[in-house]
């Protein structure tokens, strides 16, 4: 999941660059371009909280009208008492009838309070999921950039022996030349011993230069 955000962010923010030029701007700081991509999706959290604390700022006025309205019953309730007990039959009526009037109140209220406490939770788990994801996109950016690192290293291992084996095959052209000139030289200096050793010997024939 942190790899697959971390990977969206990355490309919603390559957005409009040809794939050459996004290649090019990732590959110059891959670091940097992920980090952004985490820093997106943190900045998309603090937005979720910031509504939060809204949907709190709005729930407490819906707080306190539930518990304004239960107080009121409880008044109404004590004013019923009050009736029945002075056989005030008309105050009874209008008391009881206030009394329904308020409870419909309440279960209206009590209802919208649960609709917004549910927005709430959602948002706290949204929060929550989001928060992990973050985490986890940081795990994943630290093992890119690892991985990232060790191929580098593994490229620049295998340019050496690249270079190595460049090397090594010059070596064995001038080991080539080399061989070949000594067996010129040695053919050469053959054929000067034994042109020496004929001219040795003419010049003691007697017969020599008649």
């Amino acid at each position: 999941m942190g790899f697959k955000k971390l990977l969206s962010n990355t490309l919603d923010f390559l957005s409009g660059k040809s794939d050459e030029a996004a290649m090019k701007l990732v590959e110059s700081n891959p670091e940097l371009f992920l980090s952004q991509a985490i820093e997106k999706e943190k900045t998309a959290i603090d937005e979720l909280k910031n509504n939060l604390a809204e949907i709190d700022h709005l729930k407490k006025p819906m707080v306190q009208n539930v518990e304004d309205i239960k107080e009121k019953m409880q008044r109404i309730q004590a004013q019923i008492r009050k009736a029945r007990n002075e056989g005030d039959s008309d105050l009874e009526v209008r008391a009881t009838q206030l009394y329904k009037t308020r409870d419909g109140e309440l279960d209206k209220a009590i209802e919208n309070l649960e609709k917004i406490e549910a927005n709430e939770e959602q948002l706290r788990a949204e929060i929550v999921k989001a928060e992990e994801a973050v985490k986890q996109m940081e795990i994943d950016k630290d093992q890119i950039l690892a991985d990232l690192k060790i191929a580098k290293s593994q490229e620049q291992i295998m340019e050496v022996m690249g270079r190595s084996k460049r090397g090594a095959g010059t070596a064995d052209s001038f080991n080539a030349a080399k061989n070949a000139i000594n067996k010129k030289t040695s053919q050469i200096d053959s054929k000067v011993k034994v042109t020496k050793s004929f001219d040795s010997n003419n010049t003691n024939d007697p017969l020599a230069g008649l």
